[in-house]
C-alpha cells in the first residue's frame, strides 16, 4: 500500500511539489508572525516532506530518462542490423540483375541477354542466355527457340529448348523439341514432342566435325597428288 501511494506521489507533475512548498512556507510564515505554533510547526513539516517528494521526484525522473535513452540505444542498435542485413540481401540481389519482361510487353526478333530473364509478355523469336536462366512466367509466351544454362517454364512455349536444367512448373506447357540433361516436369505441367540428349546432341556435332576433317584431308592430298 505504501508503495503504491509514493509510486503515485512520483507519478505527479514536478510543479505539483513545488506549489505545495510555496503554500506551506507561506502557511508557516503567516502562522510564525501570528503566533501560531502548531500550525507553523505542522505547515514547515510538510514543506519538509514536499520538498523530500520533489528531490525524489527529480532523481525518479532522471532514472527514466537514462532508461529511456538506453531502450533507443538498444532500439537503434537492432534497426541498424536489421538494416546492414537488409543491405547485404540487396546486394547480393543486385549483383545478378534481371532482365524483365513485363506483361503487356511484345517483342519480335532474336534476344540476347548477359544475365538471368524473366519473361511475363510474350516474344516471338529465339533467347539466348547462354551461362544463364530463362524464366517464362504465367503469362509469357515464347514462340522460338531457347538456349540458356537452366530453362524454368511457367507459361507457354513452342519451339526447341537447349539447356543442362529444365523445369516445367505447373502451368507450364511446352511444345517442341527439349535438348537437356536434366528434365523435371511437375504436376499441372504439359509437354509434347520430342526428347534429346544433350550429349547424344554434342556428340553428333564432334561426328560430323571429325568426317568433315577427314574430307578436308582427303581432299588435300587429292590436290597434292594431282
Amino acid at each position: 500500500m505504501k508503495k503504491n501511494i509514493l509510486l503515485f506521489l512520483l507519478k505527479l507533475n514536478i510543479n505539483f511539489f513545488l506549489n505545495c512548498i510555496c503554500i506551506g512556507w507561506i502557511i508557516a510564515l503567516i502562522s510564525y508572525l501570528m503566533n501560531k505554533t502548531i500550525l507553523c510547526i505542522s505547515s514547515s513539516v510538510f514543506v519538509v516532506s514536499c520538498l523530500i517528494f520533489y528531490l525524489l521526484k527529480i532523481k525518479y525522473n532522471n532514472n527514466n530518462k537514462l532508461k529511456n535513452k538506453k531502450n533507443k540505444k538498444f532500439i537503434s542498435l537492432n534497426n541498424e542490423k536489421i538494416f546492414e542485413k537488409e543491405n547485404n540481401i540487396v546486394c547480393k540481389f543486385e549483383k545478378k540483375e534481371n532482365t524483365l519482361i513485363s506483361k503487356d510487353t511484345i517483342l519480335k526478333g532474336d534476344v540476347i541477354v548477359k544475365n538471368n530473364i524473366h519473361i511475363s509478355g510474350k516474344i516471338y523469336g529465339n533467347i539466348e542466355a547462354k551461362e544463364n536462366v530463362i524464366y517464362i512466367l504465367q503469362t509469357g509466351i515464347i514462340e522460338g527457340n531457347l538456349l540458356a544454362k537452366e530453362i524454368i517454364i511457367d507459361g507457354k512455349v513452342n519451339g526447341i529448348c537447349q539447356s543442362s536444367i529444365l523445369d516445367i512448373l505447373e502451368y507450364g506447357k511446352l511444345f517442341g523439341i527439349i535438348k537437356c540433361d536434366i528434365v523435371t516436369i511437375k504436376k499441372g505441367g504439359k509437354f509434347i514432342g520430342k526428347s534429346e540428349n544433350l550429349e547424344i546432341e554434342e556428340s553428333k556435332i564432334l561426328k560430323k566435325n571429325k568426317i568433315y576433317s577427314k574430307k578436308e584431308s582427303e581432299n588435300k592430298l587429292i590436290k597434292n597428288s594431282i
